[in-house]
């Protein structure tokens, strides 16, 4: 059913967290700029499925999907689009992430990969980094490769 300005109310919405079920009214909503990170690793041996994925449970208190599960994520700061923190960017360079991201929706699309990492940091502690020795961004002898390690941890 269509209402005023837009709007549409849906017949009903269940609330998983306080089991009932109400009528509301969706509003049309204008997306924001935003990074989510999926973390997936292959399973132990003998594990029922062949992968794990990380996920955060957000607070119940939260205004916006409390008590769910969800991907590591926000959206993007206007900090996240500095100079000097795109400059610190490894492992995709500026031209590459704008032709990942054509539309850049008002930030460079190397901002995204920093709130990505941003967010993770944030909501769980996971920090994605990479040694910097001596200008390059190869690990240091006797350190795993990032390809493995990164998978297994």
């Amino acid at each position: 059913m269509k209402l005023g300005g837009g709007a549409r109310r849906t017949p009903q919405v269940h609330d998983p967290l306080g089991a009932a079920t109400l009528p509301r009214v969706i509003a049309p909503v204008e997306p924001k700029p935003a990074a989510s990170v999926v973390l997936v690793r292959s399973a132990p041996a003998g594990a029922p499925e062949p992968l794990e994925v990380y996920m955060i449970r957000r607070h119940r208190s939260m205004k916006f999907l409390g008590g769910f599960y969800a991907f590591p994520g926000g959206k993007v700061d206007p900090e996240d689009a500095a100079p000097e923190i795109l400059a610190r960017c490894r492992g995709v360079a500026a031209p590459e992430a704008e032709a990942l991201f054509p539309d850049d929706a008002g930030a460079p699309a190397l901002a995204f990969w920093v709130a990505a990492v941003r967010e993770l940091l944030e909501e769980s502690g996971i920090l994605l980094a990479s040694p910097r020795v001596a200008g390059s961004t190869r690990a240091p002898r006797g350190w795993p490769r990032r390809s493995s390690a990164a998978a297994r941890r």
